[in-house]
Order: structure tokens, then sequence, then C-alpha cells
């Protein structure tokens, strides 16, 4: 007879063998470059040199801050996203709306949004066609 309180410990194993895979993946290919180079940003460091990386503390943050260039760049960014994230969610959800109400000319809109989507899908498929055909032109 097999004790209860091991089947779910073995799901719970079973569950996170399944994701194993993913956080590996994650952690050698966005983690650990993260993390590398947070720890690289307290160097001045040249690669094209041969020159030891030299520990400069916070040296290289001071200095990004007082870039202007840096400073125009950081408030290009913030009216970016406070202005272009809600005018496209909000076109989005209109968007949505038109596509799934019943009105009329809601054929017309749902076509205004996928034709465009079809037809580049159609373009790409004859462009491969005629690039893979085994006539000599392709």
């Amino acid at each position: 007879m097999r004790k209860r309180w091991l089947k779910p410990l073995r799901e719970a194993f079973i569950g996170y063998s399944f994701c194993l895979p993913a956080y590996i993946i994650f952690t050698i290919f966005i983690f650990i470059p993260i993390v590398w180079a947070f720890v690289l940003s307290f160097f001045d460091y040249n690669i094209l040199t041969l020159e030891a990386p030299r520990f400069v503390g916070i040296r290289n943050y001071v200095k990004l801050v007082k870039d202007s260039v840096f400073l125009i760049s950081l408030r290009n960014t913030a009216l970016y996203t406070l202005i272009y994230v809600p005018i496209s969610l909000f076109l989005g959800f209109i968007f949505a709306l038109l596509l799934n109400d019943d009105f009329p000319g809601r054929n017309f809109f749902r076509m205004a949004i996928f034709v465009p989507s079809v037809i580049s899908l159609v373009v790409e498929s004859i462009v491969w066609m005629l690039i893979l055909s085994a006539q000599p032109s392709g």
C-alpha cells in the first residue's frame, strides 16, 4: 500500500521536471547574462585591449546620469511609453469591440483588419514557392 502523502510529492516532482528545461534555458540565456552585465557595469573594460578590467565602482552610473544624451533618451522613452501604451490599448479595445459587435459595417471592419495580414502571408507563400521551385528560374 502506497502512502497517501507521497502522491502529491510525486505529482509536484513530475510538474517541476517538465518545467526544468525552461528554467535551465532561462537561467543560461537570460538570468546569467543580465547578472554578468550588471557586474561588468562596475568595471572599466575595453574588449579590444588585453588590459585587465579595472574596478571603478559607481563611476559609470554617475557618468551616465550626467550625460545629456542619456537624459534626453530617457525622457523620450518615458513620453513614448506614457503616450503610446494607453493609446494602443484604447484603440485595440475599440477594434476588438468593432470586430465583435453585430452592427452594419462589421464585415468591412473585419476585412480592413484581416486582409493585410492574409495578403502578406499569401505573397510570402508565393515568393517562397518561386524560390524553392525546381524550374531553372527558381
